[in-house]
């Protein structure tokens, strides 16, 4: 069953016999913070939420550049270019393909590369204008505001997020060996839980209303 926020903020009080808020060594800003950072580390994991955009305007000839919004986005999986998919491949792959790579322009995109956190890279650089450059990413899960709020995370890893900070809350105060074993036994959860999902129709999560423009 999903778990709130503030539900997944009390199993870590449990597990640092800390159940009292009002007489704790965590503040409740301190367990919200912790908590937003187990979010984003299973989203990185698993791979969900996930969405779609496309670059505004498209393609423009002889560019291999394209700005995209590193706020919303925390990997890209896939890029589509005039709708038929072309391969993400580090700026290292092409190096070895071909040393001249950077000055190759005028034809139809083989691969994608992140030239920088918030610069998509396109080679060799387009032939045509106004061509549909399509991402799909994994999606920066939102922020809670409320502790009523449901993590944006397939429900399967809702009861890792006690582990996570209870891990993060032992460190705070150099109790190591706790930290360690909270650690261990997170790590070994989501391992469970990315194995018991077979495939990603499987999980929670996936988020059209993110196929806007960059």
């Amino acid at each position: 069953t999903n778990m709130t926020r503030d539900e997944i903020i009390a199993n870590a009080r449990k597990l640092i016999y800390e159940t009292d808020s009002g007489n704790s060594h965590f503040t409740p800003e301190e367990m919200v913070a912790w908590y937003e950072d187990w979010h984003r580390d299973v989203a990185m994991w698993s791979k969900w939420p996930r969405a779609e955009a496309t670059v505004t305007g498209g393609s423009i000839v002889g560019q291999s550049t394209y700005p995209i919004d590193a706020t919303k986005c925390l990997e890209i999986l896939k890029v589509y270019y005039n709708k038929k998919p072309i391969d993400m491949k580090t700026v290292e792959f092409l190096d070895e393909l071909d040393a001249e790579w950077r000055t190759v322009t005028n034809d139809d995109p083989e691969y994608a590369y992140m030239m920088d956190s918030d610069v998509l890279g396109l080679y060799p650089a387009p032939k045509t204008v106004a061509e549909e450059i399509r991402l799909r990413y994994v999606k920066i899960p939102n922020v809670s505001t409320t502790g009523l709020d449901v993590p944006d995370v397939s429900v399967s890893y809702h009861i890792s997020g006690g582990l996570y900070i209870a891990a993060q809350a032992h460190r705070s105060i150099g109790n190591s060996d706790e930290a360690d074993k909270m650690d261990t036994l997170y790590i070994l959860k989501k391992k469970e839980v990315k194995g018991a999902i077979k495939s990603p129709e499987r999980q929670q999560g996936w988020d059209w209303s993110g196929a806007g423009t960059y």
